[in-house]
């Protein structure tokens, strides 16, 4: 009489790990114009090395910048113990707009030689396509030294124009002699796409 046992022993081995995963992975943005940059942004899980298009390791989690010349699709590649994990996307790259023709302007200023104390002044300026590009926006300007010998009657001194290819605008502004003596004018018009400046000059002398 008596007992008798027996065991067994359950071996209990860990659980793999879970495979790698690609939580997100973005370009912001994800269309740029040649020059700019974009910043690549990524959140990865159950990951031991992470790289894009083959790279350098990068961490798990991050950004990155980037500049490509042209449309470039970007493969993040997740890497675990069970394997691996890609995304991708697309850099849009579109090209840089050209730079603004030079213009060629010519300014031509229309003044009596001569006016009599308080009487009205007509000053025009005629500004003029010298280079067969025109341009689409130009500010002109008129001013005068001494600032005391005229004044404006009404008219903007500043005034916006058009000139086409091969054409021309005339701006006029209305002024009141003040003062006795020279009064040299000075007209710019500046091409407001380039910073281009281009000048005129006429003198006035007010008598009595």
């Amino acid at each position: 009489e008596g007992t008798a046992t027996s065991s067994v022993t359950v071996t209990v081995n860990p659980a793999p790990p879970p495979p790698p995963t690609v939580d997100s992975f973005s370009a912001a943005p994800s269309a740029i114009t040649a020059g700019e940059s974009a910043t690549l942004t990524w959140a990865t899980s159950n990951a031991d090395s992470v790289s894009i298009n083959g790279g350098a390791s990068l961490p798990a989690d991050g950004n990155s910048s980037v500049s490509p010349a042209t449309t470039t699709t970007y493969t993040l590649t997740a890497t675990g113990a069970e394997g691996t994990a890609t995304s991708s996307v697309t850099v849009t790259v579109n090209p840089a707009p050209p730079p603004p023709t030079e213009s060629n302007l010519n300014v031509n200023v229309v003044a009596p030689a001569f006016a009599g104390r308080g009487d009205q002044v007509t000053v025009s300026a005629v500004i003029s396509d010298a280079g067969e590009n025109g341009a689409a926006s130009v500010s002109v300007e008129l001013s005068w030294t001494p600032s005391r010998n005229l004044r404006s009657s009404g008219s903007a001194l500043n005034q916006s124009v058009a000139i086409a290819a091969n054409g021309d605008a005339t701006v006029s502004w209305t002024l009141k002699a003040r003062k006795e003596g020279v009064t040299n004018l000075t007209v710019t018009a500046t091409d407001t796409a380039t910073g281009t400046v281009f000048s005129g000059a006429a003198s006035i002398e007010i008598i009595k």
